[in-house]
């Protein structure tokens, strides 16, 4: 969903996007459809789930939006979050794993977007869904405001018709650093804070990151401004040197429970 400029993200003009070295294949959809019956399902226990845990409203703290003048971002209690969530589309990954794995990214956007309304516009998550596989193959969805229901819908729909690109090569350490930059990129460009999050997903381990890659994200993590989740998923899915540079490294048996452990993150990840 490619944002226009003089259109808005959570309710702050933002200035036309700079061109990246990095090329990027965006992908928009326009058509609404049904959703899958697993992801409305995911969705009602989500909701249950952030209802039970958020007994009052308290997303705007005490501070007013912001004036389109000031160069200070405007600081609120229970900040909203920048969720980049970066899916591994190796050939590793069977036909079965990845459809539960957009399948969850897909139930995400839909908690957040329910959250939205909850609270409020104003000051609503954003959310991307990318896909990654060797050095430079990375691509998804820009940035949504969770609050726009027509792009919520659009991105769910774009998940759902998304073909399993069965990259050859995985290049953890690439996908970390691109999704750094479009975080940072994103921020520079808002006039609030967010709370920042990486999610990274895979059933393998890294075999594709140029060495400079990797040793730039390791100099760089762990991030106090970036919250960097690694999350292996099934037996052959090696994290555990991602320990040293990850906020969170967590593994789980197989991609029926991602969508659980998503859920569980976009509850409880804090204001700082």
């Amino acid at each position: 969903m490619i944002h226009k400029p003089g259109q808005y993200y959570a309710g702050f003009p933002l200035s036309p996007q700079p061109n990246r070295n990095r090329k990027k294949n965006k992908q928009t959809a326009h058509l609404i459809l049904p959703i899958a019956g697993l992801v409305i399902l995911l969705v009602i226990v989500g909701l249950a789930v952030v209802t039970q845990n958020s007994t009052t409203d308290d997303r705007r703290g005490t501070t007013e939006p912001p004036n389109q003048n000031s160069p200070e971002p405007i600081r609120v209690k229970n900040m909203p979050s920048i969720f980049n969530v970066v899916i591994d589309a190796t050939g590793s990954m069977t036909e079965d794993d990845f459809t539960e794995a957009k399948a969850a990214a897909a139930a995400l956007g839909l908690v957040l977007n329910k959250k939205a309304e909850q609270y409020g516009g104003d000051w609503a998550d954003l959310l991307s869904v990318n896909f990654f596989g060797g050095s430079d193959e990375y691509t998804g969805t820009e940035f949504i405001n969770c609050s726009n229901d027509s792009d919520v819908a659009g991105m769910v729909q774009f998940l759902e018709e998304k073909p399993h690109p069965r990259y050859q090569h995985t290049a953890i350490y690439d996908a970390i650093d691109m999704a750094r930059l479009e975080i940072m990129e994103l921020d520079s460009r808002l006039f609030a804070d967010y709370l920042k999050h990486i999610l990274i997903i895979t059933d393998g381990i890294d075999t594709g990151s140029p060495a400079d890659v990797r040793q730039r994200v390791q100099d760089m993590f762990p991030l106090t401004k970036i919250n960097l989740f690694i999350i292996g998923v099934g037996p052959n899915a090696d994290v555990s040197s991602f320990e040293s540079v990850a906020d969170h490294v967590i593994h789980i048996e197989d991609f029926a429970k991602l969508a659980a452990v998503l859920l569980e993150l976009a509850k409880s990840t804090p204001a700082t």
